[in-house]
């Protein structure tokens, strides 16, 4: 460093707390020994000599009451937050109070953290679980399908015979056997299997099952008696005004009727394709 008197340099001297400016010990009339002794306070205050001469010039400025008045209020009011500033037990309670927080809060971020984790794996298992479901589901609908299609195909042999009125004493097969003529088909009890009523959703009313040993002559019946537009009771012998109609269609299972119920109610102006499962009802339009 540079002396600012002599202007040479030095490694260690003395500094002047008045005009601020380093000076080696030689300049500042001043032995290492001695500044080594005014300790930190005293060096900090001390002049060099030329800061020494000019404030002997100069001169103390006067003191009056109302200034030292002023001053004193100025400390007073920098020293009334001081106890508090420098209370070591609140200071500790402070401290201690901000770990307390800092652990509540470090405790919580573990929980956090450690339901995040969980509900990740729980989220986890449930998309697994939703797969599956899915899957299943598919299964369980094309397993539904299946059966659906085994229970109609047992079925294809049979017709069912709807609005003939019940009697206690009837005979089904001259019943049936009215019915061809009516159609103008031959009737041949070697063609049936087996004739029978089985009860529907209305208590009241019971339709005629009949089962063809041939697929192709109970096809042929069917579209006799669908050629013809109208069969009432009366075509077939039964009295009663009005005469009421019969209807003469396939035997399809419970779930293929609610299916032929639902395809009615839509649109009948939408191209043809044909509907095996409830799922295609939204391909209407």
């Amino acid at each position: 460093m540079k002396c600012a008197a002599c202007e040479a340099h030095f490694n260690d001297g003395a500094f002047c707390g008045g005009c601020n400016r380093y000076l080696d010990f030689a300049c500042a009339n001043i032995a290492e020994i001695g500044y080594r002794r005014l300790g930190r306070e005293r060096q900090a205050s001390w002049r060099c000599p030329q800061c020494k001469i000019t404030a002997s010039k100069s001169g103390p400025s006067p003191v009056t009451l109302e200034l030292l008045f002023q001053e004193i209020q100025c400390m007073n009011k920098k020293l009334s937050s001081l106890p508090t500033l420098i209370s070591a037990e609140s200071i500790k309670n402070e401290l201690s109070d901000l770990k307390l927080s800092c652990d509540f809060n470090s405790a919580k971020l573990d929980e956090f953290e450690s339901r995040i984790t969980n509900l990740e794996h729980q989220t986890k298992e449930l998309n697994k679980m939703e797969n599956l479901l899915r899957q299943t589901k598919q299964e369980v609908e094309t397993l539904k399908c299946d059966n659906i299609s085994r229970d109609q195909w047992a079925r294809l042999n049979n017709i069912e015979i709807k609005g003939v009125p019940f009697n206690k004493n009837e005979n089904l097969f001259l019943i049936f056997e009215s019915l061809f003529k009516t159609t103008g088909y031959p009737f041949s009890k070697d063609q049936v299997n087996y004739i029978a009523r089985v009860p529907t959703y209305q208590p009241n009313t019971k339709n005629i099952i009949v089962s063809f040993l041939n697929r192709y002559v109970k096809d042929d019946f069917v579209a006799a008696a669908r050629a013809l537009k109208s069969i009432t009771t009366a075509d077939i012998g039964y009295g009663g005004d009005p005469a009421e109609k019969i209807f003469v269609n396939d035997h399809l299972t419970a779930e293929n009727k609610r299916l032929l119920t639902s395809v009615k109610e839509k649109n009948d102006t939408s191209p043809v394709f044909i509907i095996s499962t409830p799922s295609d009802l939204n391909r209407i339009v």
